[in-house]
């Protein structure tokens, strides 16, 4: 029930929409295939790295960001791969990708706006997938390319974003079924979509089709991002409607007792970590 499965007459109504899209770049999508392949060499995955050298430098410059915060300095492609980790490095891929694809197009106030929320997302990811026991690199990963459907539809359409965003909506499937009223498809569909076009895992396909969820039995990947998605609304980043001010407690109630006793000490300066390493972003990577 968990695949993201589009049928035909969906596919047809997505691809017209996302014509603007641009492709997913030779050397990454490779990356990304190799790295979660368990049996892939290492050296294999790092020669492949540096082999694009604009990338390899951006992979560099990006793992050395006060974004991070590392402690010690990376100085080549095979020191980042050993040190952060291969799901790591899939990460900072990825960051540089959408990177690209935000400068590529227009930085609209919406589309930066919607950034801010997947990129927190990200974040939030990464802070609590321990709690779930889920690899910090791939949480990462998951959270940053759970509204790759939002970003692509707000790159493509900014006009009626800017006019949808203005609306309130009562929860997330309100404001996926105004964009279904809208586009034919909700964001949800439209990022499986993509990220099957870019032939990434489907892990990543199935976090994008289904992160608005809460079934109990969801994976747990989806429950981690899908938590994320919530806090990234919850600490001053939503896609629609105003901040709230910050109220950990009603994160509590969303949460066991056994993962609330893991991410209770993240809660309180999580909205302060969360800007301050999304300012750095947009500073160093944006401007």
């Amino acid at each position: 029930m968990w695949a993201a499965d589009l049928n035909k007459s969906r596919k047809q109504s997505v691809a017209p929409l996302l014509r603007k899209l641009p492709p997913f770049p030779a050397v990454a999508a490779r990356l990304m295939r190799l790295v979660v392949d368990v049996n892939t060499p290492f050296r294999e995955i790092t020669n492949l790295l540096q082999a694009d050298a604009a990338l390899a430098a951006e992979v560099l410059r990006l793992a050395n960001s006060a974004i991070f915060g590392w402690r010690y300095a990376i100085h080549d492609v095979p020191h980042a791969a050993a040190v952060l980790g291969l799901d790591r490095i899939r990460g900072l891929v990825m960051t540089l990708v959408l990177r690209e694809f935000l400068t590529q197009n227009h930085l609209t106030a919406v589309l930066r706006r919607c950034w801010h929320h997947n990129f927190a997302c990200a974040l939030i990811s990464e802070t609590f997938a321990p709690a779930f026991w889920i690899d910090k690199g791939l949480a990462y990963t998951a959270g940053l390319l759970h509204d790759i459907g939002l970003l692509s539809l707000v790159a493509s359409y900014p006009d009626q974003y800017q006019h949808l965003l203005e609306q309130s909506f009562d929860s997330p499937q309100e404001f996926c079924a105004q964009e279904k009223a809208i586009f034919g498809v909700d964001h949800c569909e439209a990022g499986a979509w993509i990220l099957e076009q870019w032939q990434l895992p489907m892990e990543f396909r199935e976090v994008a089709a289904h992160h608005h969820r809460s079934e109990d039995n969801a994976p747990d990947l989806i429950a981690l991002v899908h938590l994320s998605c919530e806090l990234s609304t919850a600490v001053g980043f939503p896609i629609y409607g105003a901040p709230q001010p910050w109220n950990p407690e009603q994160v509590f109630s969303q949460l066991s007792d056994q993962v609330l006793k893991r991410v209770r000490t993240h809660l309180e300066e999580l909205p302060m970590t969360i800007a301050t390493r999304i300012n750095a972003f947009d500073c160093e990577f944006l401007t």
